[in-house]
């Protein structure tokens, strides 16, 4: 791994009682890099500390592996009344982070300052003791998978109209044909819709399809709606 693949991770404290973890991340965080971060965060919360900032000023691509090894750490954070909070996130990163709506699953800052100071005290947390998990209800998957591969399936490029026969893949391509500017959310809702017939697709299918078609960047799924329509 050359130094220009790898990724560095140093760990401070900040807080009146050094409560809050601060993870200075430097590199590319993808499936080769993943791993450290996990290992790191999974360290920390083995001495209980449940208030985590990851500082990604120096982090100019982020995989889908290593999105899933935020998302993965999410709810033990929560349940021990801590949070995992992201700061200063690259203009591309943080095009990715809001396409892929974990936005609303993980709040992020544009310092490392607001983002500690977010926190309860160590004080205040001790006093309150809330009786049930700050959050309860977001569907929290296994790391994410990654490809870095192109597939353009010949079926999704003759848009068949939906049917019982049609895959959920071709039905999501043909969607992001129609209108790639389209949101995972809107794509699900659109799926639920009597012309698509998939009342119960959920969001992680539908990343998944475009994660394997590597269309979760908005510039990859308008140059796929551009290529497959040239073809006609």
């Amino acid at each position: 791994m050359s130094p220009l693949d790898d990724l560095r991770i140093s760990v401070s404290q900040a807080g009146n009682q050094n409560e809050v973890m601060i993870l200075r991340l430097d590199g590319v965080l993808d499936t080769l890099t993943a791993p450290n971060l996990d290992r790191v965060i999974g360290q920390l919360l083995q001495q209980k500390k449940y208030n985590l900032v990851c500082d990604l000023a120096g982090v100019n691509y982020v995989s889908s592996a290593g999105w899933g090894i935020f998302i993965s750490h999410i709810k033990e954070v929560r349940e021990n009344q801590g949070d995992l909070k992201l700061t200063r996130l690259h203009p591309d990163v943080y095009e990715i982070f809001e396409l892929l709506e974990f936005d609303t699953l993980i709040r992020s800052y544009e310092s490392v300052d607001k983002a500690a100071g977010d926190f309860p005290s160590a004080t205040s947390l001790a006093s309150e003791k809330p009786s049930s998990p700050a959050v309860t209800t977001l569907p929290l998957p296994d790391p994410l998978p990654v490809s870095d591969d192109v597939v353009v399936p010949s079926s999704a490029r003759e848009l068949p109209q939906p049917t019982a026969t049609i895959t959920l893949e071709e039905k999501v391509l043909a969607l992001v044909q129609e209108d790639p500017l389209l949101r995972i959310s809107e794509i699900k809702t659109l799926l639920k819709s009597p012309r698509f017939g998939e009342p119960k697709v959920s969001f992680w299918k539908i990343f998944f399809v475009l994660a394997r078609n590597s269309l979760l960047r908005l510039r990859s799924r308008c140059l796929y709606s551009r290529q497959t329509l040239k073809s006609f």
